[in-house]
């Protein structure tokens, strides 16, 4: 191999290696919690050579707001950042009118106390026991567990509730989405999302360089410096898309709230539209959610139900009606799976075959028609003013 050849492929092998790397950083950027996020872009822009940068007569970066964004309104408040580190925004209004007490109580016990006690939980630990290793009234340490209980928000749609404390959830509420004269908007709870994107004059930046504006120094940290904006750029950009596309999508549950009016999509889906690689939409939604234009807090990836998700709902929710018809002695005869199948087609448009329907219905646990006939008249034999009782 020639040496110029050589030098050809080791040119090659460092660019694929500086974009392997790039790639890396970004997947960790992309994994931050929303708060360290907030953290990371308060110091780079509190860095007096980013705001050296902002300069009018430098004017290297400026702010870009995407369309149809504005910074939420407070309906949305955190809890005292110092006393939940790495946790969420938590919607509060409706708490803050009536338990301002509780609040400066959870204050004065202090950042250890609270993630420790009533956060993370101490396994086996009583509400008897924490309210004695914090100085607390049991009844006002029950109160405090509600007010966490609250505030967990559920990642299924089923919407069921999980208490094991243990394997509880939390997410980061980031923006509202709100309705304004027929449109959806995004209001963004952090002022640093709310900014928008950085503009970088890379041309000019080189300019400044030679004119001797800088300390030498200051010069050999700039590039360092607009890489962290490149990548901040990504993740806002990201997010920014991603809400953007479930705007467009879910815009009918997000004007009803209604979870019936939730369309089928993928993440992998959306990946192809942004092209970008499926992991790095996981993790740009991973514990994040949103506030619906009716209060309603959602997590991102609820929006993201596949089309079998959607199926099954659709089943439960039949077999559920089928039930109270039954009770109610509207209907005397269970839903066969053919049955089943022409309803979600008349009340859904769903267009599913009847052995979709037997797969979903037995993943579901849902026994079939026979045996659910067989609990029904068990069941109404059991109600009271039957004869015998």
């Amino acid at each position: 191999m020639s040496a110029l050849k050589g030098r050809q492929v080791l040119t090659q092998r460092g660019k694929q290696v500086a974009k392997l790397m790039g790639r890396m950083k970004l997947a960790e950027l992309m994994s931050l919690p929303e708060d360290e996020f907030q953290r990371l872009i308060q110091e780079v822009e509190n860095d007096s050579l980013f705001q050296k940068l902002m300069l009018s007569r430098i004017k290297i970066i400026r702010y870009k707001k995407p369309p149809w964004t504005k910074i939420a309104q407070p309906k949305m408040l955190p809890l005292d950042p110092a006393i939940t580190p790495s946790r969420d925004t938590l919607e509060v209004e409706s708490f803050l009118a009536k338990k301002e007490d509780l609040v400066s109580t959870i204050k004065k016990l202090g950042v250890d106390k609270f993630k420790k006690y009533f956060l993370d939980g101490v396994a086996g630990m009583t509400s008897k026991e924490v309210a004695c290793e914090c100085g607390l009234p049991l009844e006002i340490v029950k109160k405090i567990n509600d007010f966490v209980d609250k505030f967990y928000l559920e990642s299924k749609l089923t919407e069921s509730v999980e208490y094991n404390r243990t394997s509880r959830i939390y997410y980061s509420t980031i923006a509202s989405i709100e309705k304004d004269n027929g449109h959806l908007t995004i209001g963004y709870f952090s002022p640093e999302m709310a900014k928008g994107r950085y503009l970088i004059d890379f041309d000019r930046v080189e300019k400044i360089k030679k004119v001797g504006i800088f300390a030498k120094d200051e010069a050999r940290k700039i590039d360092s410096l607009l890489n962290k904006l490149r990548l901040i750029n990504s993740r806002k950009t990201t997010i920014y898309q991603v809400i953007q596309n479930l705007i467009e999508v879910q815009c009918d549950f997000l004007f009803s709230g209604d979870f019936k009016d939730l369309k089928p999509f993928t993440q992998v889906s959306l990946s192809r539209k942004m092209e970008v690689n499926p992991s790095l939409i996981s993790r740009a939604i991973n514990r994040k959610a949103i506030r619906t234009s009716g209060g309603r807090q959602v997590s991102l990836k609820t929006l993201f139900p596949s089309e079998r998700e959607i199926r099954k709902k659709f089943i439960r929710e039949l077999v559920e009606e089928e039930k109270n018809r039954i009770q109610n002695k509207s209907i005397f005869k269970v839903y066969s799976d053919e049955e089943m199948r022409i309803q979600l087609r008349e009340k859904h448009g769903a267009f599913i075959s009847r052995r979709s329907i037997s797969d979903c219905r037995e993943n579901l646990k849902i026994p079939s028609s026979f045996e659910r006939a067989y609990q029904y008249q068990l069941l109404l034999e059991r109600r009271p003013g039957k004869s015998g009782t």
